[in-house]
């Protein structure tokens, strides 16, 4: 009888050994697959542990000095935090990579999160939304400067292991039945999760996290997800209708008038300085030469809107003052220059850095960072004499007040080397490379005070100009930087940590004010009396409104208590 059966004896496979290699090649591919693939759940899992135990650690190494180390008495506390983090990222990552997406989503973060963690450990920043808007307002030459070997390194220990393992295994197909199950079990897994440590360290963790607060922009990639988010909200609300203000601004004393003079001003809005390296402030290195010889006042106490140039600048030509600032009020409202506007003035924006954040889009702009100017450009950017270049045939052809802004490049960092020409590398060793970690703190600080002797020459010669033309204008320059900078103090480098958790070298800013015997006379005002406030405590808030005072403009939003020149003016200037 002949059978149906296949036959698998081993002697057929002695007769057909071909056959019994292909079946032998074809099981160990299967079990091979079996091995590559992974559930959705578990892959998630594992990612999330890969981040938390190694893209972490700022995170785990302020958590345990916040915690004064780790003990034997700690040990559970900090196990439970372990799970937490875990339980935390392991919700987020299964909220944003369903299966269909789910590889592209992990990719992303396996490539980002090195970055992260560089940034954090390295420079010492924290991840909030404003530091998403400066990354995302940034110019690709900023970028580059932040390319280092050390950045290159953690990509390819924290984000190349993850990423070829992402691209070798496969995540099994599931119903939809089972993928909704799954996510609810993540979720009950959650909430039974964050209960038991609830039960075991409540007391705990309502100590911990209310006294390190900035303990959950460390935690990668949650910080970068939370964070994206709220600037992602916030950029994209449906712009408002623009809210005109100060529309009844006028001059008191029109240049028409007999007698009458016009006015040349000039604010410079400085770029990541900060007052304790100024030696007008009473810092011991000799970086304000120039300054001292001139009769400038030097306000020593200023504090500014926020630690970043996206926020600083758009705060401090707004009325709304730092307690009540927020981005998108600010886009759909008018600005101080817009005041000057209504009031009849001229304004010109110069700008030698990233741009105005939207200040200066109804007045006229030059951008000058991109010119090839012989001694004054490199093949990247400019050095801040650019700003000056071809100004005075500005000025000749301003018939009437002129308000002329300057947007320094200064001191930003981590290029400190590159922002100012040779002859001005008096401070010497220099840390020549934008990788500030390879570099000594005395070697960082000679490199940013040389930047600090360049602003200094350069407001100098803004000097300069305004005096060659105060015999036609009553000229005055204000400057002040828009926030300042941490040069490896307490580990932390550069700017942009949230001002309630930032040092005070990133919030304390230097603001200089210079004004011709012209302008002291004419508007006028009380010289000693403006220089008896220099150590009062001023901020980004007044800038608005001094301005406003400095060119004797009337308007219903300016504010007399925020004018720094409003107590300085002489009773005989009363019209």
């Amino acid at each position: 009888m002949t059978s149906n059966h296949a036959d698998t004896s081993p002697e057929r496979d002695r007769e057909n050994p071909g056959a019994a290699g292909d079946g032998g090649r074809r099981t160990m591919r299967k079990r091979l697959a079996e091995t590559r693939e992974l559930s959705l759940t578990a892959t998630i899992a594992l990612a999330s542990l890969w981040f938390v135990a190694f893209c972490n650690v700022p995170f785990w190494r302020d958590a345990i000095a916040a915690r004064g180390g780790l003990t034997l008495g700690s040990a559970s506390f900090f196990a439970s935090l372990f799970l937490f983090t875990f339980i935390v990222t392991n919700l987020f990552l299964t909220l944003l990579a369903p299966r269909p997406i789910a590889k592209p989503v992990l990719a992303f973060f396996f490539f980002a999160t090195p970055l992260l963690a560089y940034f954090m450990a390295t420079h010492g920043v924290l991840i909030d939304s404003t530091m998403i808007r400066n990354t995302a307002e940034t110019d690709a030459r900023e970028v580059v400067e932040l390319i280092t070997p050390r950045m290159l390194a953690y990509l390819g220990f924290l984000g190349v292991p993850p990423l070829a393992w992402l691209g070798w295994m496969r995540i099994e197909r599931r119903s939809f039945r089972a993928g909704v199950l799954r996510f609810v079990l993540v979720l009950l897994g959650t909430v039974a999760g964050i209960g038991a440590i609830a039960a075991l360290h409540y007391q705990d963790y309502a100590s911990f996290l209310r006294n390190n607060r900035g303990l959950r922009y460390r935690l990668a990639p949650a910080n970068f997800v939370a964070s994206g988010y709220k600037y992602a909200e916030e950029s994209l609300k449906t712009p408002r209708e623009m809210r005109a203000i100060g529309k009844d601004a006028r001059r008191r004393v029109a240049p028409a008038a007999a007698g009458a003079r016009r006015k040349l001003v000039v604010i410079v809005v400085g770029e990541t300085a900060r007052t304790a390296n100024f030696s007008l402030g009473g810092y011991a290195r000799p970086t304000n030469p120039e300054l001292a010889k001139r009769d400038v006042i030097f306000f020593s106490d200023v504090t500014a809107c926020s630690t970043s140039t996206a926020k600083s600048v758009p705060c401090m030509f707004s009325n709304l003052g730092a307690s009540k600032f927020d981005q998108a009020t600010a886009k759909s409202q008018e600005s101080l220059l817009d005041v000057l506007k209504h009031a009849g003035i001229s304004v010109l924006w110069r700008d030698n850095n990233s741009g105005c954040k939207g200040v200066c889009d109804r007045v006229e702009l030059e951008l000058l960072s991109h010119l090839k100017t012989p001694g004054l450009c490199g093949k990247e950017e400019c050095f801040d004499e650019i700003l000056l270049e071809g100004l005075q045939e500005k000025i000749d052809r301003a018939p009437d007040d002129l308000v002329v802004v300057f947007h320094q490049k200064g001191s930003h960092g981590p290029g400190y080397h590159l922002r100012y020409p040779p002859r001005f590398k008096l401070f010497t060793p220099v840390c020549e490379t934008t990788s500030l970690e390879q570099c000594s703190a005395a070697e960082i600080t000679n490199a940013y005070d040389n930047t600090i002797l360049y602003t200094d020459y350069f407001l100098s010669k803004t000097i300069d100009l305004l005096e060659r033309n105060a015999a036609s204008r009553d000229t005055a320059m204000i400057y002040v930087s828009d926030h300042g900078e941490s040069l490896g103090e307490n580990g932390i480098y550069l700017h942009g940590i949230p001002p309630l958790f930032a040092p005070d070298t990133q919030t304390h800013v230097p603001m200089i004010v210079w004004l011709s015997k012209g302008f002291e006379g004419s508007n006028p005002i009380d010289r000693g009396a403006l220089a008896s406030a220099r150590a009062a405590s001023f901020s980004h808030d007044n800038l608005f409104h001094s301005v406003l005072g400095l060119l004797d403009v009337e308007t219903s939003v300016y504010k007399s208590e925020l004018d720094i020149f409003h107590a300085a003016r002489r009773p005989d200037g009363e019209r």
